[in-house]
């Protein structure tokens, strides 16, 4: 059976910045108005974003590249 694509809305980017990126906790999070087929972006304030990727595969290998396991 394959892993389901992990949830991936507002509220976990608000919590991935606010502990990763303090300096940005002030910045708004809202998507974009489409997301992607690999990633999920988000708008962060008025000149940033932030993208999260969406398929397990690709989380696991970024992970192990840094020695890490989810």
């Amino acid at each position: 059976m394959d892993d389901p694509q992990p949830t991936i809305d507002g509220d976990l980017v608000r919590r991935l910045v606010d502990t990763q990126f303090p300096e940005w906790r002030h910045l708004p999070v809202s998507p974009v108005a489409f997301g992607g087929w690999d990633n999920r972006t988000f708008h962060l304030g008025d000149t940033n974003q932030a993208e999260v990727e969406r398929q397990r595969q690709v989380i696991d290998e970024v992970l192990a590249d840094h020695g890490r396991r989810a």
